[in-house]
């Protein structure tokens, strides 16, 4: 591992985004799991892929962010955001989409009290793909996006990413090309493990993987000790020996805006599980809650897992109302309370691609000027 935050940025209380941003109109690039280079041999791909890099690196440079990220263009469209789900899936050497639509698993309809609207118009079009042979790394090529986009900005860039606990969501290993999910499971991590490693190769330093420990984070007490183990055995696999600052990012849900288990749930149950989870950075929802749930979760996370450092939601992606300045300070000022400025970041609860873009703009503006006005009041110049 390369640091903590403040050996990696040298800001506390550093502004960044979470993953997702707003897409501009005329980007209509999808991958669709093919090889990266040869499809941005096309110049129109290529043209309309840098432009749109560009002008997300652009937004968040005006903004001021201390922490960048590539916006997650290179993850496909499709609807309600359920491409990044798909994103290393539709990648993997070894499988093939089906034409079947995946029905929610019973652990996932445990986890998820969803709204009638979000599954009849949503989950119900996810698709699956079959395990043909054995799983290869295919195109994933985490270090050729990094690369490509880090050309064109100088600032720290985290690279996002699905992990093996969502991706193994919509892998059907009907032909028994593995003994049973759980071997699926850790060829998934290994398999990532060996991707991480390679951007780390291209010059990465700082790595978040999305929505790790799921569904036992959903199920949080119900999740039985053994989904937990094994959640926290492969993210350990996925990370073994990546000299990366690695993040996770958790919250509530995404899909066009809804809360995926009907309400706002709690990080307890998480803090006290992974303790022996490889993280420099746990990233958690706040703003949802105006950071009212930060005086519970974060005493939890204090007496488990005070080694790692904290990024917290200062603006909520559920809300078209852009946040004051005043009102992500104020979330900041709770997570004060608890964890030291040297040890906390700030972003947004979570992606903003479904944002329109003058909304995504300001609520990453009002990060930038709600830290400075928390650092000004600690006496820490900006």
């Amino acid at each position: 591992m390369v640091g903590k935050l403040k050996d990696v940025v040298g800001v506390p209380i550093a502004s960044t985004q979470a993953g997702a941003y707003m897409r501009p109109f005329w980007y209509n690039l999808n991958f669709e799991g093919r090889d990266m280079t040869q499809v941005l041999l096309n110049n129109t791909s290529k043209t309309m892929y840098e432009d749109a890099l560009k002008l997300v690196f652009h937004e968040q440079a005006l903004a001021g962010l201390d922490i960048f990220t590539d916006g997650c263009l290179r993850y496909d469209e499709w609807l309600s955001g359920l491409g990044w789900m798909t994103h290393i899936a539709g990648r993997l050497g070894g499988i093939r989409w089906n034409n079947e639509f995946d029905e929610l698993t019973e652990a996932e309809r445990r986890a998820m009290q969803a709204s009638e609207f979000l599954v009849e118009s949503n989950l119900q079009f996810r698709k699956s793909a079959d395990i043909m042979s054995k799983l290869s790394q295919g195109n994933i090529q985490m270090a050729e996006f990094f690369k490509f986009a880090k050309r064109f900005t100088n600032r720290p860039l985290r690279f996002t990413t699905p992990e093996a606990c969502m991706t193994i969501r919509v892998l059907k290993n009907k032909i028994g090309v593995y003994r049973d999910d759980t071997e699926v499971f850790f060829e998934l991590c290994k398999i990532i493990n060996s991707e991480l490693k390679k951007l780390v190769d291209a010059g990465c330093k700082i790595i978040q993987l999305d929505y790790a420990f799921n569904p036992a984070f959903y199920m949080g007490e119900r999740a039985p000790d053994e989904m937990w183990k094994r959640q926290i055995e492969g993210f350990n696999i996925e990370v073994h020996g990546v000299n990366a600052q690695i993040w996770v990012h958790l919250d509530w849900g995404r899909p066009q805006g809804q809360l995926m288990a009907g309400k706002v749930l709690s990080f307890q149950e998480l803090f006290k599980r992974i303790p022996d989870a490889k993280i420099d950075v746990v990233g958690m929802e706040a703003a949802s809650t105006y950071g009212d749930n930060l005086e519970k979760e974060l005493p939890i996370w204090k007496e488990y897992c005070s080694e790692m450092d904290i990024c917290i939601g200062g603006v909520n992606h559920r809300r078209t109302q852009v946040e004051t300045p005043e009102e992500v300070a104020n979330i900041i000022k709770k997570a004060l309370k608890y964890v030291p400025a040297e040890k906390l970041a700030v972003y947004n609860d979570c992606g903003m691609p479904h944002l329109p873009r003058a909304v995504a703009y300001g609520k990453i503006k009002a990060i930038v000027e709600g830290c400075k006005l928390a650092r000004k009041e600690l006496g820490i110049k900006s």
